[in-house]
C-alpha cells in the first residue's frame, strides 16, 4: 500500500484528526516538515496521494518550499494523483489549477455553517447537506478551470471545490481536533482574533471554547467522509 504525503507548512497547522483518520485506516502516511527545514520529495512515484496543510503565509509568496508544493500539484494532476487541500492547500490546488488567491472581503476566524451545492459530486465528497467546519482565513481562491463549486459559505463564497472524484481543494479546516483548537488559541491567535473583532466572520476565543466539544464531533463526522471518499481514489 503506498503511503500518503503530507506537506506541512508551518508548525502549528499539523495533522490534527486527518492523521487520526489515516491511522484508524491503517493508511501509511510520511509528512514533510517543510516549515522546519526538511525538503519536499523529488516526486510522487511512491506516494498515493498528495495531502497539504495550512498556514499564515500566502500561496502567492516568495518562498522556496511553496514551489515546490506547487510543483508537487502539477506532478499529482499531470499524472491522477489525488490532491487534498486545507485552507493554503485548497489555495494552492486552485492556483496550480489555474486558478487565483485574492485578499478575502471578509475575514473568517472560527467556527461557520458550510453548506454543500445541490450536486451528485458535492453529495459525494460530504454525504450532507449543512455542516460546521473551523475557519482561519484571510485570503480566498477561485474556481479553476474545470473544478466544480461543492460547498459555500456566509462569508466566504467558495469553501470547496473538487475536480472530479480524486482532487479536492477546502478554503476551511476539517482535521481540526480539540488539541489544534486550543493550540492556536495562544497568545498569538487572541492577538489575530482582537485585531480582526470587526469583522463578522471572526468569533471571540470564548465563543469558539465554548461551542467547540459539540462542533468538532459534527465537523469530524463530515471530515471522515471528505478523507474516506479521498482515500477511495488513491493509487493503491
Amino acid at each position: 500500500m503506498k503511503p500518503v504525503a503530507i506537506l506541512q507548512y508551518y508548525w502549528q497547522d499539523g495533522t490534527g484528526f486527518f492523521e487520526t483518520h489515516l491511522r484508524a485506516r491503517g493508511v501509511p502516511w510520511r509528512l514533510y516538515r517543510l516549515f522546519d527545514g526538511e525538503a519536499a520529495p523529488e516526486a510522487l512515484s511512491g506516494f498515493g496521494g498528495l495531502a497539504i496543510l495550512g498556514g499564515p503565509m500566502s500561496v502567492n509568496d516568495d518562498l522556496p518550499q511553496l514551489r515546490a508544493g506547487e510543483r508537487l500539484v502539477a506532478e499529482a494532476l499531470r499524472d491522477d494523483v489525488p490532491v487534498l487541500g486545507h485552507c493554503l492547500g485548497g489555495q494552492m490546488l486552485s492556483k496550480v489549477a489555474g486558478g487565483t488567491v485574492t485578499r478575502a472581503p471578509i475575514v473568517e476566524i472560527g467556527w461557520s455553517q458550510i453548506a454543500a451545492t445541490d450536486s451528485p459530486l458535492a453529495r459525494h465528497w460530504f454525504g450532507a447537506e449543512r455542516f460546521p467546519m473551523f475557519q482561519w482565513h484571510n485570503e480566498t481562491f477561485s474556481l479553476p478551470g474545470g473544478a466544480e463549486l461543492i460547498a459555500t459559505g456566509v462569508h466566504c463564497a467558495r469553501q470547496a471545490f473538487a475536480l472530479g472524484t480524486r482532487h479536492i481543494g477546502m478554503q476551511f479546516h476539517c482535521e481540526m481536533d480539540e488539541f489544534k483548537v486550543n493550540l492556536w488559541l495562544d497568545a498569538h491567535g487572541r492577538d489575530e482574533i482582537a485585531h480582526h473583532a470587526a469583522s463578522p466572520g471572526v468569533q471571540t476565543p470564548a465563543q469558539i471554547v465554548e461551542e467547540s466539544p459539540a462542533l468538532l464531533v459534527q465537523s469530524q463526522r463530515i471530515a471522515a467522509a471528505i478523507y474516506d471518499r479521498w482515500l477511495e481514489a488513491r493509487a493503491r
